[in-house]
C-alpha cells in the first residue's frame, strides 16, 4: 500500500487522471496505472479516476444551455452557408437534421409503431 499523500500531491494525482480522461484513455487502464505508479490499491486508483471524472462533470454542470446553443446555432449557420456555396447538398441536408434536433423541430414519428404498419401494401394477416 502507497504511504498518505500530501494535498498537493493528491491534486496532483487527480489533474494526472483529469488529462488522461480527457485524452480519451480508458478508466481501466488509469486505474492500473495509478496503481503501479503510486503503490495504491484498486478501490484508492478508482478514487482517484472517479475524482477525475467528476472535474469533467462538474465543468458540463456549470454550462450555460442557452449560450451553448446558441453557439452551436451560429456554427451551423456557418457550415450550411459553406456547404450551400460550395454546392454540397449531402452536408446541406446534414446541417439542416442537426439543427432541427438542435431545435426540436421536425415531425415526432415516435407514436408510430412499426409493429402493426403492413410492408410492401400487404396486410399482415393476408
Amino acid at each position: 500500500m502507497g504511504a498518505r499523500c500530501t494535498k498537493p500531491e493528491a491534486k496532483a494525482r487527480v489533474d494526472w487522471s483529469l488529462e488522461q480522461l480527457l485524452a480519451g484513455r480508458p478508466r481501466v487502464t488509469l486505474v492500473r496505472e495509478a496503481m503501479a505508479q503510486w503503490g495504491l490499491s484498486e478501490a484508492q486508483g478508482q478514487r482517484i479516476v472517479r475524482a477525475g471524472v467528476e472535474a469533467i462533470l462538474s465543468t458540463y454542470e456549470q454550462v450555460d444551455r442557452p449560450e451553448t446553443l446558441a453557439r452551436c446555432i451560429h456554427a451551423l449557420e456557418q457550415a450550411l452557408e459553406l456547404a450551400v456555396t460550395r454546392g454540397q447538398p449531402q452536408e446541406i441536408v446534414g446541417t439542416v437534421k442537426a439543427m432541427a434536433g438542435l431545435l426540436g423541430l421536425g415531425a415526432d414519428h415516435s407514436h408510430h409503431s412499426t409493429a402493426t404498419t403492413p410492408r410492401y401494401g400487404r396486410s399482415r394477416h393476408a
